[in-house]
């Protein structure tokens, strides 16, 4: 596990990410991750990745996500 914050090139990529592969219903950018990540660290019971990544994304619907399609290309 690393221990170190991202650096300026990593948190460019991931805000690029964001906002190429975003909705109007999904976390746009960088500042908005951080706080949808925030709500999920602090809720008062666990939520699991299944409930936040496809809201992450956009969708409740348990598709496909972006990043499950670049690890498919990869």
């Amino acid at each position: 596990m690393f221990n170190t914050p991202l650096t300026e090139t990593e948190l460019d990529t991931l805000d690029q990410l964001l906002r190429d592969n975003g909705t109007d219903d999904s976390v746009l950018n960088i500042s908005e991750l951080d706080g949808f990540l925030t709500a999920v660290a602090s809720a008062p019971n666990l939520i699991m990745p299944s409930q936040w990544l496809p809201a992450l994304w956009g969708g409740a619907d348990g598709g496909i996500t972006p990043m499950q399609k670049l690890a498919m290309t990869a």
